[in-house]
């Protein structure tokens, strides 16, 4: 009989020990850099929190959402690709605002217009910047990635430049 019990009370035991834990908040293991997730909100809003964003919530790590990636050590965001979307608007100038970025794509959204933003010259990091199948047109802003453009630019408006 007292062997019975015993399976009862390691349960027991082991309920009481997991209901004594606090939830771990989403502060505690988020991963996602504040300021890169407020850039990526902006981000959102300036296109009008479309549909394609909407993983992009306030109350989930931004590592986690669709289109970016987050640096594996820094946390910080390195890649944003937004592709056959149904945007309208122009490039952000919140785009800037992530530091860290190595990759930047816009890709088949035909209702994207207006030029390639300068505030984009502030992305020091930035490695690879495509530009298609888009209405994007105007001038390159002088900066880093003007050096790289030829292999990876490839948009039927810029090529008024």
């Amino acid at each position: 009989m007292k062997l019975s019990l015993l399976p009862i009370n390691i349960v027991s035991l082991l309920i009481t020990i997991i209901l004594s834990q606090s939830p771990v908040s989403l502060s505690e293991t988020e991963r996602c850099n504040p300021q890169d997730k407020q850039a990526l909100l902006n981000i959102k809003k300036a296109f009008n929190n479309a549909y394609h964003f909407a993983s992009w919530r306030p109350d989930t790590d931004c590592c986690d959402w669709y289109i970016v990636m987050c640096d594996r050590h820094t946390n910080r965001i390195i890649s944003l690709d937004i592709f056959a979307a149904n945007l309208s608007g122009t490039i952000p100038d919140a785009v800037a605002d992530l530091p860290s970025l190595k990759t930047l794509t816009f890709h088949k959204i035909t209702n994207l217009s207006g030029t390639i933003p300068v505030a984009l010259t502030k992305l020091t990091n930035l490695e690879m910047l495509t530009i298609s199948w888009t209405d994007i047109s105007g001038a390159i802003p002088v900066g880093k990635y003007t050096q790289i453009l030829p292999p990876i630019i490839k948009s039927k408006a810029i090529s008024k430049i």
